[in-house]
């Protein structure tokens, strides 16, 4: 299993860089189960999975086809369409950040496994990322200089085939599942079960330890949940009517 991780300006954007472990930053990819690699090669697979992905022409057809001999397609555009959905920006699409890629010996193919899934559902507070388009999404980056990220942008944007298969997961899970007649109840029931417990939190002094003192109140995580605006249902409801409209589809 390699994981890639982001530091300041520094990204595991699965780029192919050289053909030997040593031309890639071990403090972006780290192997933690060797598996088929030689000892003194420990990313030979994954570079030789870099590799195809750099060679790979965007432009060509059969996409779908190619990629399924590579990679699980269906779990990373599921997974690409849930980051996009949850504005996660602490995640692959938009930083190359938090995630797994796992070698699955049965299938022979890569799997990409997201971790960490937090930064979610406007979490910047800034209202207006909800009406951000996915063809949009990611491409600005307070974080040093966005570097070419391949598997999104060949995969996602790039190739015809495969962004078709994409744009009809992101439809498909906009209209089935991301939207309020489906989340709201869920929600209700989560916030039912944990509000008592808020209102314990939010009552504790924390006054001697500056900087930690926010000054939440009850009515402060009613509004995070319900509000009209920068509030979980709030963002759900922006994503889902925007999502069929970048496809073509009715509105969720």
């Amino acid at each position: 299993i390699n994981s890639g991780k982001l530091g300041s300006g520094r990204w595991a954007a699965l780029r192919y860089q050289g053909s030997r472990t040593t031309d890639y930053d071990p403090g972006l990819y780290k192997n933690q189960i060797l598996g088929a690699n030689p000892k003194d090669e420990p990313m030979s697979q994954l570079i030789t999975f870099m590799k195809d992905l750099q060679d790979w022409d965007s432009a060509s057809t059969g996409g779908v086809d190619y990629w399924n001999q590579h990679l699980d397609l269906q779990g990373f555009l599921r997974s690409m369409a849930v980051e996009y959905l949850t504005g996660a920006w602490d995640a692959f699409w938009w930083k190359a950040n938090n995630y797994f890629m796992y070698f699955n010996p049965q299938h022979e193919v890569w799997q990409l496994i997201p971790t960490d899934f937090d930064h979610t559902f406007n979490n910047n507070g800034n209202r207006s990322d909800v009406e951000t388009t996915y063809k949009k999404y990611g491409k600005a980056i307070p974080v040093g200089g966005k570097p070419d990220f391949p598997l999104v942008n060949k995969v996602i944007y790039e190739n015809k085939d495969t962004n078709r298969e994409f744009e009809n997961i992101l439809l498909t899970t906009t209209k089935g599942v991301f939207n309020n007649g489906v989340l709201d109840a869920r929600i209700d029931a989560y916030v039912a079960q944990i509000e008592q417990d808020v209102a314990w939190d939010y009552s504790i002094d924390r006054s001697h330890r500056p900087g930690k003192n926010p000054a939440y109140t009850i009515a402060t995580f009613r509004k995070s949940i319900n509000g009209p605006d920068k509030s979980l249902k709030a963002w759900i409801s922006g994503r889902a009517k925007s999502v069929p409209g970048q496809i073509g589809g009715s509105s969720a």
